[in-house]
């Protein structure tokens, strides 16, 4: 994967949002961040122009720009989540930057869904 493929997790259930992928940790795991639709106080509102519409053989991605949200912390993902490494989505170089000018740094770790954790108050487990 490279910076800025969104992609999805296989359990659609437990991990229903789409995955942002920033970095690599290792083989097994890697930073992300995550898209959501919910107009939460800690979520920040993307642009159109922060998704590309279009892969490179021109077909469409599934996962573009839609009033979407992101959540700007930075998660520990798991490869073996990811139902695929083909991207459903991809942000624009505006995208990656404004997304790297605005998530926060430090990753956290969590066995709980998003819901369960409050990421206003920094109230999570951090690794």
């Amino acid at each position: 994967m490279k910076q800025g493929d969104i992609v999805r997790a296989d359990d659609r259930k437990k991990h229903i949002h789409p995955i942002i992928f920033i970095e690599e940790i290792d083989n097994e795991s890697f930073i992300g961040c995550i898209i959501s639709h919910e107009k939460k106080k800690q979520n920040v509102k993307m642009q159109s122009e922060h998704f590309e519409i279009q892969d490179e053989n021109g077909d469409e991605y599934e996962i573009k720009y839609d009033d979407s949200y992101f959540v700007p912390q930075s998660f520990k993902k798991y490869r073996k989540w990811i139902s695929q490494e083909k991207p459903v989505g991809k942000l624009t170089k505006e995208g990656i930057e404004f997304i790297q000018a605005t998530r926060d740094k430090v990753p956290i770790h969590h066995d709980k869904h998003i819901r369960e954790l409050d990421l206003t108050n920094n109230n999570h487990t951090i690794e």
